[in-house]
């Protein structure tokens, strides 16, 4: 394994991500619900896309 700084520390830094949208990721992550307003809707799309994790949307 690569001797990066995350295996040694406590706190991983991720640029470009609020800790309210990390926060909001993980609830959806581990509960499946997602608290999701005008007010995260595109923050909480553009973490998804940093962090290249697949989404799906339905209207």
């Amino acid at each position: 394994m690569a001797q990066m700084k995350e295996n040694f520390e406590n706190e991983v830094s991720i640029k470009g991500v609020s800790s309210d949208m990390m926060a909001l990721m993980m609830d959806f992550i581990y509960t499946c619900k997602l608290r999701l307003n005008i007010e995260n809707g595109f923050g909480l799309l553009a973490a998804y896309e940093q962090l290249q994790i697949p989404y799906k949307s339905e209207y």
